[in-house]
């Protein structure tokens, strides 16, 4: 059975996280779903949060990029402090959330003290002090209860942001050319694979003005 599903840069939407959290509620053996600027919205989150609500088999789940804000952070995060007992790594960078989604998370995460959750990162998201003194508060109590979390909250200016502000930009345009051979340069794996990309783009860039 699959295992390991990467959807990373499909923009599915909303309706398409919905179906897919149909899809993996009850009758999936995945372990680790990768949803990387699938612009799932706050919409696809709360379907996704119900999902992981009852699959007994995802482990990692990651939803960067994905606009889900303070909403979708927190139907996230609920489902964490009720009943899922799988998850260990929960993946929320470059997701405009905010203080209130990090206060909702903060309290997931003492909520469980026995929970199975053990990294959350938070990168690129629009989390004041006040949001990040709340998570690291809930982490620490967290461990003084025998329990360990990783928790990743920076807020880095680099490639991924750069992706980031791309992908919406993308949105706008409605994935013309260049933009999108940009996007995949700046999500190369690798330099090899970013010069291959690069010499594309500036064949491209020849072809349009000839």
């Amino acid at each position: 059975p699959l295992r390991v599903l990467e959807l990373g840069y499909n923009p599915v939407g909303p309706k398409g996280g919905q179906a897919l959290a149909e899809a993996v509620k009850f009758h999936s053996k995945l372990t680790t779903l990768r949803m990387g600027w699938c612009k799932v919205s706050k919409d696809g989150a709360w379907y996704l949060a119900d999902a992981i609500k009852y699959n007994e088999h995802i482990t990692t789940l990651d939803l960067r990029g994905n606009e889900l804000g303070d909403e979708g952070c927190a139907a996230l995060a609920q489902s964490l402090s009720t009943v899922n007992e799988n998850l260990t790594s929960l993946d929320l960078g470059y997701n405009e959330i905010k203080d209130n989604g990090a206060f909702a998370l903060a309290q997931a995460i003492k909520n469980t003290a026995d929970g199975s959750i053990q990294s959350i990162s938070m990168n690129n998201n629009y989390i004041t002090k006040f949001g990040e003194v709340a998570l690291t508060e809930a982490v620490e109590l967290r461990e003084e209860q025998g329990g360990r979390v990783d928790l990743r909250v920076e807020h880095t200016e680099g490639r991924e942001l750069v992706l980031s502000l791309l992908l919406r930009l993308d949105q706008v345009l409605q994935q013309h050319v260049l933009l999108r051979l940009l996007i995949l340069v700046l999500s190369a794996p690798s330099v090899l694979a970013s010069l291959s990309l690069t010499l594309s783009l500036t064949l491209t860039l020849t072809r349009t003005r000839t």
